[in-house]
């Protein structure tokens, strides 16, 4: 009997002992998890040892974007808080950065005001994007961001001078002397400049003044005559200036100007030896020369066939005229006007 009691004894520990031991295996296996999927939350108990096993157990899915907290080898700990975060591609063209062109982003927010602050992507105040800031987003949304910008700016130019020419007597004709350098002025002009996505679009003009004027260039124009001297079997000849030209000859006489033979000049000079005609755009009427060959002459006629480098001498027979007839000659125009 007593024998007895013991197997039984001995039977009921090792039954004891297999209900405590499966139930501890039992206790082990049941960890508790809490996992978050997006805006998902699960309580769950797991018997896996890894958070990959435990996702598996569950039938979650983790796609190659999805970022998982820990990773999916940590092993399980008692009331381990497992996250998934679902990321997705986007579509976004930045005016400035991205040219307009289409670049990949992966975000995880919802909306465009999130998928922006989570790239770190800024907009300024005249910066749009399409779709709005609150819109929703998901998987293959396209955004557009237009860069907009607004700034004044300045330009500047040169304001050229104007020049004062006046005669001076104290210098020799045909040179000149600058009295006073002219010098540029500046123009500031002020544009309100509009650029979209770094292209301008708009340039309008608010300001335009005169920062400092330009000084007026002062030239001094010599009218002093160069004197020089022309030896001759009479004398010397005091001249300025010399001309080569072309000569012809007439008589006052009607041989020669036919009805006009009246005996006296266009100005009203009597017409005869020393008197020659001539284009007032070469010689003006009035000037004194000297021709060699002929001897001095007041510039006192015009004529219909004279123009250009051409005079016409006065003689005071047909017969002189006629024997000059038509050569080249040095006309000398007479230093001391006044004299004569």
């Amino acid at each position: 009997m007593g024998k007895t009691i013991k197997i039984v004894f001995a039977v009921l520990l090792i039954i004891s002992s297999l209900i405590l031991f499966t139930a501890g295996i039992a206790q082990k296996q049941q960890i508790p998890v809490t996992v978050t999927v997006g805006d998902h939350e699960i309580i769950w108990k797991t018997t896996m040892n890894t958070v990959s096993s435990c996702l598996y157990e569950l039938g979650i899915v983790v796609n190659p974007q999805d970022d998982v907290y820990p990773s999916l080898e940590a092993s399980i700990t008692p009331n381990m808080e497992i996250t998934i975060i679902r990321n997705f591609d986007i579509l976004i063209s930045d005016g400035i950065v991205d040219r307009g062109v289409d670049k990949v982003y992966t975000v995880a927010a919802k909306t465009v005001r999130g998928a922006l602050d989570e790239l770190g992507i800024t907009l300024d105040a005249p910066d749009t994007v399409y779709p709005s800031l609150d819109s929703q987003i998901g998987r293959g949304s396209k955004l557009a961001i237009t860069r907009r910008e607004s700034f004044y700016q300045t330009e500047y130019e040169q304001v050229p001078y104007s020049s004062w020419e006046f005669a001076d007597n104290r210098i020799y004709e045909g040179t000149f002397q600058v009295w006073r350098q002219g010098e540029y002025g500046s123009r500031a002009k002020t544009y309100l400049v509009q650029r979209k996505n770094g292209e301008v679009v708009s340039k309008d003009l608010v300001e335009d003044k005169i920062v400092s004027s330009p000084k007026i260039h002062v030239v001094a124009r010599g009218t002093k005559p160069r004197f020089y001297t022309l030896k001759t079997a009479t004398g010397s000849v005091l001249y300025t200036k010399k001309l080569n030209i072309e000569a012809t000859a007439y008589y006052p006489g009607p041989e020669s100007t036919g009805i006009y033979a009246d005996g006296y000049t266009s100005i009203g000079l009597k017409a005869g030896h020393g008197v020659i005609a001539v284009d007032p755009k070469v010689i003006p009427l009035g000037t004194q020369v000297y021709i060699p060959g002929y001897g001095y002459a007041i510039a006192g006629d015009i004529g219909g066939a004279i123009k250009g480098n051409i005079i016409d001498l006065c003689f005071d027979t047909f017969r002189e005229a006629i024997q000059f007839g038509r050569r080249k000659v040095e006309v000398y125009f007479i230093a001391d006007q006044g004299r004569l």
